[in-house]
């Protein structure tokens, strides 16, 4: 039997998040996983026969093609009742929408300099000033989750939803890359709860490569 979603991923991109919105919604077994090394336009060419941009995620269900992975989330939320998106009569709406895209569109650009500099760059070639500004920029973009977290356990609408996987991914991509001191305190255990949730979990093990 065919599975009616499939997923190009590679381990550690931006397709976690849609790996972690799919277990939360109990569909694991919905989706045929393509894992590719990344980045796949480099080491699999093929694969820009699939998706011309060559980027990770991409998705496919029907006639439907989509390679953001927020929009991939929203997708599926819209498409199965798991309460992982807020309804705009719902309290905490206008915060859940603050924050799935504050997940891409403020954390990860200083990241993204930092997987750069990190992992794409020898030693010799890293800028010792580039990375301590974005660091810098990503300790200080923290603040705003900070007021919330004070507070609450979760970004919005007192519930684990769409908008902690959207933050969720970009500070486990920050723990990844050795980057626990830029957490402060209210982040990190922020953090931990997150990444104990046996969804996360799951989408993180059951496709790293082995």
């Amino acid at each position: 039997m065919t599975t009616p979603y499939e997923l190009w991923h590679s381990p550690g991109a931006r397709s976690l998040r849609v790996l972690w919105t799919l277990e939360e919604l109990g569909l694991a077994n919905q989706v045929t996983v393509h894992v590719l090394g990344f980045p796949p336009r480099v080491h699999h060419e093929e694969y820009l026969g699939i998706n011309p941009l060559g980027s990770i995620p991409y998705f496919r269900h029907g006639e439907v093609r989509l390679s953001k992975s927020m929009a991939i989330c929203e997708y599926l939320a819209s498409r199965h009742q798991g309460g992982l998106d807020i309804q705009a009569h719902e309290i905490g709406y206008a915060a859940y929408r603050q924050y799935c895209y504050f997940g891409e569109a403020t954390l990860m650009p200083p990241l993204g300099i930092l997987v750069r500099q990190l992992l794409l760059l020898t030693e010799e070639q890293r800028s010792p000033s580039v990375m301590y500004n974005a660091r810098q920029l990503f300790r200080d973009r923290q603040a705003p989750l900070v007021e919330v977290l004070r507070h609450q356990d979760v970004l919005a609408g007192g519930r684990f939803s769409l908008a902690d996987i959207s933050v969720g991914y970009a500070l486990s991509l920050a723990d990844s890359l050795g980057e626990q001191k830029l957490f402060v305190p209210e982040v990190a255990n922020y953090l931990q709860r997150l990444t104990s949730r046996p969804s996360y979990v799951r989408a993180r093990r059951h496709l790293e490569p082995q």
